[in-house]
């Protein structure tokens, strides 16, 4: 599990934070409401999908990735569904994806705060995870939207809509990008 915390924040750090110079290295191909980010990290090419939501009257901003990523011991490829909240969410209580269509919530523990925020990350690399995993797949393809819910020290947990439009295309491209690595 470490590695896979690892290996998310990893690519989290080479793609998110780039400096004017390896921006050069850096490329991205909007998919309404969603963009495929790919950059050249150690002469390889890393790809995610990727949304960023701000929420205007406070500018907090939560972004939400999906990756495909390598297990470097087994060379095994998995995906995995990660999001970066702001500093300040309750980190005792669970995260909630909610879809419109279904009753039924993922709950999402945090993994580790650091100094750009907090990480909520799936995968189906991990067998404990894999069936919650394959549901919330399923879903973020079929649906238009999706609600994520966040502790914040209030009574009522904050709710963020984020849209579904042009995941499934970015989806399917960062597939195609994944086969090279």
């Amino acid at each position: 599990m470490k590695l896979l915390i690892k290996s998310v924040l990893v690519l989290f750090l080479f793609i998110s934070f780039s400096n004017s110079e390896e921006a050069n290295n850096t490329t991205s191909k909007q998919f309404e409401d969603w963009q495929l980010v790919c950059k050249e990290v150690e002469k390889k090419e890393r790809c995610e999908v990727s949304q960023l939501i701000t929420i205007e009257e406070n500018k907090l901003q939560f972004k939400i990735m999906y990756q495909i990523l390598k297990d470097e011991k087994t060379k095994k490829k998995f995906d995995a569904f990660t999001i970066i909240t702001p500093l300040g969410v309750n980190l005792t209580e669970k995260a909630a994806i909610l879809f419109p269509d279904t009753e039924e919530q993922i709950n999402l523990s945090f993994m580790k705060c650091e100094v750009f925020g907090c990480i909520l990350t799936l995968n189906n690399f991990d067998q404990n995870s894999k069936e919650v995993f394959d549901f919330l797949k399923k879903k973020l393809l079929s649906s238009e939207q999706f609600t994520l819910g966040f502790g914040v020290f209030n009574e009522k947990p904050v709710l963020i809509s984020s849209s579904l439009k042009g995941f499934k295309n970015s989806v399917k491209q960062l597939r195609e990008k994944a086969k090279k690595i």
